[in-house]
């Protein structure tokens, strides 16, 4: 465009306008928490769990699944490989997100035994969902930012929506 913006437009797929906009949506700053990074880093922020599977709920009506594909332990965390799967209303109509989650093994501190590693393998869970959630575009305004400073080294702008395309042609 003449102005130097790019104007991008979504492929027609199942899914309906309404369920893009929904997901696409800004998060409410209410289901929005923050907490310290590890390390004494800047926190950062982040949605609950069940903020996504109420998101979900909203947007594909019940019509999702979510499964634990593989999990295992190393390096003092637990992770898992989860799926989640969204349907629409006909046949062949699905998307299929696959992710990691981890969460820090918690120990008993007189014994070294696992405190609760079911609880653990939850966490893991549920962040492998909210990972799979963010791949459809939910909660990518909150999410988003993380890997947007992973790529460039950059802190995004507060309130800006960082949008990068390819370049079309040589510069």
């Amino acid at each position: 465009m003449a102005d130097g913006t790019t104007k991008l437009t979504l492929p027609k797929t199942w899914v309906a306008s309404n369920q893009l906009t929904q997901i696409l949506q800004k998060t409410p700053a209410k289901y929005v928490y923050k907490k310290p990074s590890k390390g004494g880093g800047k926190p950062f922020e982040y949605v609950t769990v069940s903020y996504i599977q109420k998101a979900l709920n909203y947007i594909f009506g019940w019509n999702w699944d979510f499964e634990v594909v593989q999990h295992g332990i190393e390096g003092g965390q637990v992770w898992v490989l989860g799926k989640l799967t969204v349907r629409g209303t006909k046949p062949g109509e699905v998307i299929v997100k696959t992710q990691f989650g981890r969460a820090d093994l918690k120990k008993k501190r007189d014994t070294g035994a696992y405190l609760d590693f079911g609880n653990d393998l939850k966490g893991a869970s549920s962040d492998a969902l909210k990972k799979c959630a963010s791949m459809l575009g939910s909660a990518s305004d909150i999410y988003g930012k993380a890997e947007y400073k992973e790529e460039t080294s950059k802190d995004p702008v507060e309130g800006e929506r960082v949008i990068q395309t390819a370049p079309t042609g040589p510069e």
